[in-house]
């Protein structure tokens, strides 16, 4: 066998005999979750499995705008293709058990008015955890690979840029879509509707545009990686502003004194 052909088979053959089925039992055990909590009248955690099976239709359109590249393989499904990518079958699953689980976390941190170290302990575990799986999957079993040369921040290979939107980027959507049940009729409800129905897509083009601009441009990896450390502290600090936990509002005086 060539190596060619062992970089094919390694890819496909990773993503239907380990991610798909590891998907498959992590979306079964998120929607008996989520069948428990609608139960109990909290339907966020099945709108937001929806999210996750939708951002699957939008997986070409990512990839394209971050260079991210799956091993190519005749031996996996093909679930659709779009910009002359095509995404697997397997990543159906990953997308519907992946992204509601990370996207649940975010929208717990705000409807549970968690404390901002929490939330960053949580969201740092998460992003650490993405880097080493980014790791195996380019490494080790040759699952995918990110194309351009001028990727920022390269670990070994791996742009941990794009590793840390992998996880922010559901974390915004489940927030944000925290902050619209508390607010129906404001703004941040029909940011929800357009962060649910467009999976990673919708964060990529709100947050992190500068990074994809540069990306696709002629600029050199050195100034694509500064505008994605600017880029990322500016998410951060949304994120950080976004994750504020919610104050009860001050007792009126004459409410005080009728106390």
């Amino acid at each position: 066998m060539s190596s060619g052909t062992a970089h094919v088979a390694a890819g496909g053959g990773f993503g239907n005999t380990v991610v798909a089925p590891l998907g498959i039992v992590m979306a079964v055990t998120l929607g008996m979750w989520a069948v428990r909590e609608a139960r109990r009248g909290r339907t966020a955690l099945a709108v937001l499995m929806g999210a996750g099976t939708a951002a699957t239709c939008t997986d070409s359109a990512v990839r394209l705008l971050s260079g991210l590249a799956f091993t190519p393989s005749e031996e996996h499904p093909v679930f659709y293709r779009a910009f002359g990518l095509d995404t697997p079958l397997w990543a159906l699953a990953a997308y519907a058990s992946l992204f509601p689980g990370i996207a649940y976390v975010g929208y717990r941190a705000v409807a549970g008015a968690w404390r901002r170290k929490k939330f960053w302990l949580a969201v740092g575990g998460m992003v650490l955890g993405q880097v080493a799986f980014d790791l195996l999957a380019v490494h080790v079993v040759d699952l995918c690979h990110y194309a351009g040369a001028n990727q920022p921040l390269r670990v070994w290979d791996v742009p941990v840029f794009w590793s840390a939107v992998w996880v922010i980027a559901p974390v915004v959507v489940g927030m944000v879509y925290a902050r619209s049940e508390r607010h129906p009729a404001g703004a941040s409800r029909w940011l929800a509707v357009l962060l649910l129905g467009t999976g990673n897509l919708g964060p990529l083009a709100v947050l992190v545009w500068p990074t994809v601009t540069a990306l696709h441009s002629s600029l050199t990896n050195t100034l694509v990686s500064v505008i994605a450390v600017t880029n990322a502290v500016l998410v951060a600090a949304a994120v950080h502003l976004l994750a504020a936990p919610r104050t009860a509002p001050a007792p009126r005086p004459d409410a005080l004194g009728k106390a």
